[in-house]
């Protein structure tokens, strides 16, 4: 355990050098120097392209693992599986999440991102308003943390919530029209 917390410790600190820490849920490394990082696919942060782990937050934990001598491994998953393993100790951190008392968070991250919201081509409107949104559908990442700003906007009343793995998943569902996928 001492070893397991001693290299948890050196990850750490080798990612607040790098000038930002985005682990937001380290439990661990293994015993063997292995660190385990399970992602969403989040573009640019962290994704994968022709079977290659890529990204800003990737190339900042492979850079920090190399300094502490650890050896990362990335795979991507659904997001809420990502946290569930997590929390079972299958990987050893969830990469760039929200602030979640429940996990190991360090206070810098190069994550910066704003919410956008993201319309059909077909739709009649020309700007949506977050305190508005009532008789629309809008589609949520399930189990990503919103804040309690957006939170209360998409809890108003004639808000529906579709739920989706990913961000790709639900840009896909705008594209759709007329019962066909439009490929563009």
């Amino acid at each position: 355990m001492r070893w397991l917390c001693r290299n948890v410790l050196r990850l750490v600190l080798v990612g607040a050098l790098l000038s930002s820490s985005p682990m937001t849920a380290l439990a661990g490394a293994a015993e063997d120097g292995a660190v385990r990082f399970c992602f969403n696919d989040w573009p640019p942060y962290s994704y994968v392209r022709d079977g290659k782990d890529q990204g800003i937050s990737v190339d900042i934990l492979r850079e920090a693992a190399r300094r502490a001598g650890l050896e990362p491994s990335f795979t991507e998953l659904p997001w809420k599986r990502c946290l569930a393993l997590v929390e079972a100790g299958e990987f050893d951190a969830v990469m760039d999440a929200a602030q979640r008392d429940e996990f190991l968070q360090g206070d810098v991250s190069p994550t910066i991102y704003t919410n956008t919201l993201w319309v059909r081509a077909d739709d009649p409107a020309t700007s949506i308003d977050v305190d508005n949104l009532g008789g629309r559908s809008i589609g949520l990442i399930s189990g990503y943390k919103y804040g309690e700003i957006l939170d209360a906007c998409f809890n108003k009343p004639n808000v529906h919530k579709e739920y989706s793995k990913d961000d790709p998943t639900n840009i896909k569902k705008t594209r759709v029209r007329s019962g066909r996928c439009d490929h563009r």
